[in-house]
């Protein structure tokens, strides 16, 4: 029964207008258009913010109280004594004691070192040859050295020491004399005070501020877009052995691409 209906509406759509082609060896097409859906990759630009830290110098003028050390004069009257020295003579009775020297003779025992010289005769035996014709001679040595002996010798020595003698005589002595009066004197010091004084000085600041610029980049973006492609079904007669399997008709599907492709177009900004 399916066999049947399939035989009878594949008539129906050979005898309607457009409906099935005729193809080589008695087939029939029958071809519509699909849509796929593909993306495409697109790049456009956009700018990011990018910032630097300048700094700008900004001064103002700022006044600061010094004191300044000044001086002046004040004065007072003292008074001091004003002396002047004179001389009076004066006699004095001056003594001086004169020493003469008085010595004695004395003696004191002292013992000296004297180096007398002592020797000795030692003989040595001096041989020459060997065995039966050694020859031997005795000399005699002589070996001396000092002795000391100490023998008493007498030194004489004075004793000697000052006698005092004192002799005195009148001598004219200057005695001085002072004589004094008041006499005023002006003294002054210099006494500081202080006086304020202002000085302007310029003080500077370093004051931070932004600078910014965009910086392009490029952003990658997914597209969609529709692509259409053809495709045919074909349909065959049994008698010559269809597609199908069966003795009646057969039919089989044909597209103009057997693989799509999708193709990537990039597009972006310079």
């Amino acid at each position: 029964m399916v066999d049947m209906a399939l035989m009878l509406l594949l008539g129906v759509l050979a005898l309607a207008p457009g409906g099935l082609a005729d193809g080589p060896h008695g087939h029939h097409h029958k071809c519509r258009y699909e849509y796929q859906t593909v993306y495409e990759t697109v790049y456009h630009t956009v700018y990011k913010k990018a910032c630097q830290t300048h700094y700008q110098q900004k001064c103002h003028h700022e006044y600061e109280t010094v004191h300044e050390t000044k001086y002046h004069p004040k004065c007072h009257t003292s008074y001091i004594p004003e002396c002047h020295t004179y001389y009076i003579t004066k006699y004095d009775e001056k003594c001086q004691t004169e020493y003469a020297p008085y010595c004695r003779t004395h003696y004191t025992t002292k013992y000296e070192t004297e180096y007398k010289k002592k020797c000795k005769v030692t003989h040595e035996k001096q041989c020459h040859g060997y065995g039966y014709h050694e020859k031997c001679e005795v000399y005699p040595q002589e070996h001396c050295h000092d002795v000391p002996v100490q023998h008493p010798v007498k030194v004489p020595y004075e004793d000697c020491h000052d006698v005092p003698k004192t002799r005195c005589h009148k001598v004219p002595v200057q005695v001085p004399q002072e004589k004094c009066r008041q006499v005023p004197k002006k003294e002054c010091v210099e006494v500081p005070y202080q006086v304020p004084r202002t000085i302007p000085h310029e003080v500077c600041v370093d004051i931070p501020y932004e600078k910014c610029h965009g910086v392009p980049e490029k952003v990658p973006k997914k597209v969609p877009r529709k692509v259409s492609h053809k495709v045919c079904d074909e349909y065959g007669h049994g008698g010559h052995g269809g597609h199908s399997g069966h003795g009646g008709f057969g039919f089989g599907r044909r597209s103009d691409a057997e693989t799509n492709s999708t193709e990537l177009v990039e597009t972006g900004e310079a």
